[in-house]
């Protein structure tokens, strides 16, 4: 029997390329916009790392994933750049082209796990402002954008009632109701024919760079970590837990921002999460810190510019 060891590499080599084409695509449209961008290689597994690039330009910060499909991403990815981006203060999209093992739409925002996902496409009207989103997928349909109180504005100055609009749609007056108060989605054939009764002033852009309400609960895997996060935690700071990127925890501790890396990994990932990470602070902005107890690797960390502390009491002591 053949083996199939050479078609799994031919695989591999070819999601490789696109995954080089759609990085190149999207540096391509953040130079255009005058970001400073900052490329991450850790882990070295591509799709395993939950940040490919960190940019930043006079108007803008965002950490971007880059993935070839967005079924690839997998919930712990999502929950780690969704908490590391509420931590940060920090938008975080996904950049992808297939969806479902289908092209993505142009111009609709995908939704997956909680993390806004576009085209690189969409990411060039959107920062370049040529078109506003409007137009969103989630759970197997297309749903619009609607401003609830343009809604209930314009339908009670054209004088219809609830039942007027509920008969136009095929719905239940609490359907709209619901509408209006922003509790359900509307799909885009309801919503054609809200447009055609309203006009398009109802349609409201969607903010594709917003930064996540709240974060997602910390499953720490050291102990240190365990007990930086649970002390942060009861002081109220904003902390995420971290596996696949260039840092263990990020926190805030109201304003000041730091990326800590905790030492409980071969040494030589310590040091390279320690290098990667000199990329975020160039382009973001943040503070590094290190809780290592080894005297050497403390040295030669602390040689590339990062403290290193104790606890959470070291870094308040020093903000």
């Amino acid at each position: 029997m053949e083996s199939s060891v050479p078609i799994l590499d031919k695989g591999i080599v070819m999601m490789r390329a696109v995954m080089e084409r759609l990085l190149e695509s999207v540096l391509e449209v953040l130079g255009k916009h005058h970001f400073r961008i900052e490329k991450l290689d850790f882990p070295r597994n591509i799709k395993k790392r939950s940040i490919d690039i960190v940019a930043a330009s006079n108007e803008r910060k965002l950490l971007i994933k880059i993935i070839s499909s967005i079924d690839d991403i997998h919930y712990r990815e999502a929950k780690e750049l969704h908490g590391i981006s509420y931590t940060l203060n920090i938008p975080s999209i996904i950049v992808s082209e297939i969806f479902n093992r289908n092209p993505m739409e142009d111009y609709v925002l995908y939704d997956r796990h909680g993390l806004p996902a576009i085209t690189p496409q969409t990411l060039e009207s959107v920062l370049s402002g040529s078109e506003d989103i409007y137009v969103y997928y989630k759970r197997g349909e297309f749903y619009v954008n609607i401003n609830r109180e343009k809604l209930r504005e314009i339908r009670e100055e054209k004088r219809l009632s609830l039942g007027d609009i509920a008969l136009a749609l095929g719905v239940t007056r609490k359907a709209v109701y619901d509408y209006e108060r922003g509790k359900m989605d509307i799909n885009i054939d309801k919503a054609k024919k809200l447009v055609d009764m309203l006009g398009e002033e109802i349609l409201e852009p969607i903010n594709v760079f917003r930064t996540p309400k709240a974060s997602i609960d910390n499953q720490p895997d050291h102990i240190a970590e365990a007990r930086i996060i649970n002390e942060a935690l009861e002081k109220g700071y904003r902390i995420a837990h971290a596996v696949n990127t260039v840092f263990d925890i990020a926190l805030d501790m109201y304003g000041t921002r730091y990326t800590i890396i905790v030492e409980h990994h071969r040494e030589n990932k310590v040091l390279t999460k320690a290098e990667e990470s000199e990329k975020l602070e160039r382009i973001i902005e943040v503070k590094r810190a290190a809780i290592i107890q080894t005297p050497r690797l403390r040295r030669e960390v602390e040689r590339m510019g990062i403290s290193i502390v104790e606890g959470l009491r070291d870094l308040e002591e020093n903000t």
